[in-house]
């Protein structure tokens, strides 16, 4: 078990294996408003009240209430009105401050049917077992998983998805502008610059 101080007092979570050999630290369950019951609710969330002793993190909050999608055995079993709770998983119990992604409000309106969904790629970013199971780390598939990540993470990271050039990513991908019309073809074996007019040839 590991024990942290937050603002309300003392949680206790625990470090956990993961599939792939590696350890992270979990803490489950952590208020992060003041329960939407009674005459909170419908209102808007209210900072939580500090408890006093040890708080246990090792187990998840209840659910909010949802409709049954996957069958009853893939139904949250605890669920209710009281569901303001927040899990943290970290690989390492540091306090320096990191990068943490905030949402800014832009400074032009947009219409949200014109914005890129990546929902669908959750499910090759996080072990979602429901549907895909374990993914084997000496497959092809989890080489590209590899590589994607870090192109995305480097983006957000760095605004460049190549800064550095090593085993994953062989090559530098460069902005696209007028004069150099080049995008990467992403392949789990390799990456390669290609000129868009090769795209009429594809």
């Amino acid at each position: 078990m590991v024990q942290i101080q937050v603002t309300e007092g003392i949680l206790e979570g625990e470090e956990v294996k993961n599939e792939y050999g590696g350890s992270f630290y979990s803490f489950k369950g952590i208020p992060y408003a003041q329960p939407p019951v009674g005459d909170l609710r419908f209102k808007s969330p209210q900072p939580p009240q500090p408890w006093t002793g040890i708080r246990d993190a090792t187990k998840f909050g209840p659910a909010s209430y949802q409709p049954n999608f996957f069958g009853s055995d893939h139904q949250p079993q605890n669920m209710g009105e009281d569901c303001l709770y927040l899990n943290v998983y970290t690989p390492e119990i540091n306090p320096k401050k990191r990068n943490i992604f905030a949402r800014i409000d832009p400074p032009v309106p947009y219409e949200a049917e014109n914005i890129t969904c990546h929902g669908d790629d959750l499910a090759y970013l996080f072990p979602l077992k429901l549907f895909f199971g374990k993914v084997d780390t000496n497959s092809e598939t989890f080489r590209m998983i590899n590589k994607v990540c870090k192109l995305w993470t480097n983006f957000a990271k760095f605004g460049n998805p190549t800064p550095t050039i090593d085993e994953n990513i062989e090559v530098e991908w460069k902005p696209f502008t007028l004069e150099k019309q080049e995008y990467m073809d992403i392949e789990s074996e390799g990456n390669y610059l290609r000129n868009k007019s090769w795209c009429k040839f594809k």
